[in-house]
């Protein structure tokens, strides 16, 4: 295994029902890179993150943590080790953000080990990194779609893991509360997180991922920086959009500027 890979897939393939959706996958996510997966609608972005979090079962390939079957590592083990953000997660009605946090504890906990002073310090740690300390009492439902997000963040950080997965982690919020998140994301990243996500907006993933990842059609038909990979022939030949690419006046990253799509397309 690569020094610095934790997380790879070898020939990594899904179903859903009868539809092949992975289609021999292979992936190898750098330690202490910030990915993101940007492809078209339906290509197997969401069930790739899935699978390498083996919240989706493989039908065929691997993945490997740490250069070990990710099958063969106990939940409570791989939880330590690896964080997800689903899509779509759903607490208890009437939970506060300090308990949805405190939850992020359970891999570390018997089922009878009481409250120890180390995970007190560890919810306390995670919801300063994620900015929700202030909002520790309120009801999660009575946050905003911003304030939520990053208290779940705040509850995968209190695992302890060092490699956090999140899917479509912007998805539903306005415009102030992805730059938000996005922003925590890079703060993460930077003080050691691996982070892996899934983007729709490509302006978002060439701004903040250190890395694209491009797929299609179940397959991934490239991988490197943002800037070498969003040219405009690249972007019209995967999204079917003809673009402008100008650099970012205030990164320098690849800007993208979509041109009118022709009624026959």
């Amino acid at each position: 295994m690569n020094a610095g890979t934790r997380l790879r897939a070898e020939a990594l393939r899904a179903h859903h029902g009868a539809r092949e959706v992975l289609k021999g996958i292979d992936l190898a996510l750098p330690a202490g890179g910030f990915t993101v997966i940007v492809g078209p609608n339906a290509c197997g972005k969401s069930t790739l993150l899935r699978s390498l979090a083996r919240l989706h079962r493989p039908s065929g390939g691997t993945v490997l943590l740490d250069g070990l079957s990710i099958a063969r590592y106990r939940p409570r083990d791989r939880a330590r080790l690896l964080a997800v953000l689903p899509q779509g997660a759903e607490a208890p009605e009437g939970i506060t953000v300090v308990d949805l946090v405190a939850r992020g504890r359970h891999p570390h906990r018997s089922l009878f080990q009481p409250w120890t002073a180390a995970d007190q310090t560890a919810v306390e740690t995670a919801m300063v990194s994620a900015g929700v300390s202030l909002l520790a009492e309120r009801r999660l439902e009575s946050l905003s779609g911003g304030q939520r997000q990053k208290a779940w963040i705040a509850m995968a950080l209190a695992q302890g893991a060092d490699i956090l997965l999140l899917d479509e982690p912007t998805t539903f919020l306005d415009l102030a509360h992805q730059i938000d998140v996005l922003e925590l994301c890079v703060a993460l990243n930077r003080a050691g997180t691996t982070i892996v996500a899934v983007l729709h907006d490509l302006n978002q993933a060439a701004r903040y991922a250190s890395r694209l990842v491009v797929m299609r059609a179940g397959e991934i038909v490239a991988q490197g920086l943002p800037e070498d990979l969003l040219t405009p022939g690249f972007i019209d030949a995967i999204f079917h959009v003809p673009c402008i690419v100008m650099p970012d006046p205030l990164t320098g990253k690849p800007l993208i500027v979509p041109k009118p799509v022709p009624p026959s397309r």
